[in-house]
Parts: structure tokens; sequence; C-alpha cells
């Protein structure tokens, strides 16, 4: 089956936001996302946005949306996720279109919250990431290792983001970072899990998170700096 065209997504916008707007528990609905903006292109979602009424049950709301969506599309598969009081459901249809309702006490909105400093949390996050990464490579464990690997420079990318006042949820800032910052971690990425491939890896990661912690708090990256170094050398030896 054809992809889905602009035309039919704009038609299940229109009929879902109609058919929403009429369902006596919800009080409020909102187009979210590229479509709202204008900004959509041909492999766009539908995002649409729902604020339940104060004598509803949100959870049984969109348990009974979720019924209702495999009685008006093609619904191949659907997910089912809770963020707070609010709950999100993901529908795939046969057209490969997809259809994210949301529900809540309150209108989710595409306003994105400029991100926090939180220095001290991701240094504390990173360097155990180092430890237990070369700590899986000295036991031969290489995808283990690979994970902290990859958990590594993706707090790297969040502590640039937040300071560049980017937003950081679901890495929708990072492409606007600048190649500066980002630069480094080209060498992070794997060929294999190999241990020598890996070793190297996480070397440049650590090098590239202590650079960018050293931006923010060059005290902390400096007394981490050679502790750090040190563990990746014995672990190496461990290794053999």
């Amino acid at each position: 089956m054809p992809i889905f065209t602009a035309a039919e997504r704009e038609e299940a916008a229109v009929r879902l936001v109609g058919l929403l707007r009429a369902d006596e528990d919800i009080a409020e609905v909102a187009l979210l996302g590229s479509l709202a903006t204008g900004r959509a292109d041909a492999l766009s979602d539908l995002d649409i946005a729902s604020r339940v009424e104060p004598g509803s049950a949100v959870e049984e709301v969109a348990d009974r949306w979720t019924e209702r969506m495999y009685e008006l599309f093609p619904v191949v598969h659907h997910y089912a996720v809770a963020f707070g009081d609010d709950r999100v459901r993901g529908f795939l249809l046969a057209n490969l279109l997809e259809i994210d309702l949301g529900f809540g006490p309150q209108l989710r909105t595409d306003d994105v919250p400029v991100p926090e400093l939180q220095v001290e949390h991701h240094a504390g996050i990173g360097w155990h990431d180092v430890v237990h990464g070369a700590t899986a490579l000295a036991r031969g464990r290489g995808w283990r290792a690979n994970h902290y690997l990859e958990r590594l420079r993706e707090l790297t990318l969040t502590m640039a983001a937040e300071r560049r006042s980017l937003p950081t949820s679901e890495f929708k800032g990072m492409d606007e970072l600048s190649t500066d910052d980002v630069d480094a971690l080209g060498a992070t990425f794997v060929r294999s899990i190999e241990p020598v491939e890996l070793r190297r890896a996480l070397e440049a990661a650590t090098t590239a998170f202590l650079a960018e912690l050293r931006k923010n708090d060059p005290a902390l990256a400096g007394r981490l700096d050679a502790p750090l170094r040190e563990f990746l050398r014995v672990a190496a030896v461990e290794r053999g």
C-alpha cells in the first residue's frame, strides 16, 4: 500500500478534531506539531491534544478513544504511554500515517521550555558511565560497554544543548548545535564492538564529555579528568 498523502493526512486531521470536539468528556482540542505551524512535510505525523473535562477520568477517555480509533481507521498497531497525569496513544495506520492523541487535565501545547543547566547532575551521570563502560569492556561485555558509550555521547550532547539554551526533549535541538559543539563526538561512533574499537571510542567520548563539562565548570572537570583517564588505563590493562 502506498504511503499516505498530504490530502489523506489533512482529511484525518479534520475528521478527528471534529469528532473529539463532539465528545462530551472533552473540553478543548488543539492540533499540534508541524501541521499546526505550517511546517509539515511529506512525512509529518498527526498530533492532536485534548483537555478532558474535570469530571471525567483521563485514563478512561484515552482507553475509549483507543477502541474508537480501530473503528475509524485501519490501525495496524498502537502504543500507550503516560506522562504524569497525561495519557498519549499513538496509532500506526495501514498507510503508515502516525496519529498521536494526547489526553490530559490541561491542554498540552508545543511550547518548549528553555532547559536548565544541570551541571552537577550530568557530571555524576557522566563519570558513572565512563567507569561502567570501561568495566564492562574489561570484562569482555562489548554490548554493555557500547550501551554506556552511547549514553555518554547523548549526555554530552544534552549538556551542549543546555548550554546553548536549546530544547533537549527527543533531541529536538541537537541539530542546531554548532560544528564546534559536536565535532569531537564523531570519533565516538564505533565500526564494531571489538575491544580495541570500543576502547578507542570510549576514550574519545570521555575526552568530549570532559571538554563539554569544562565549559561550564572547569574546576569540576579538572578534578575528574585524571581519575577517569587512569581508570580507563587500568581497565585496559585488566582486559589485556
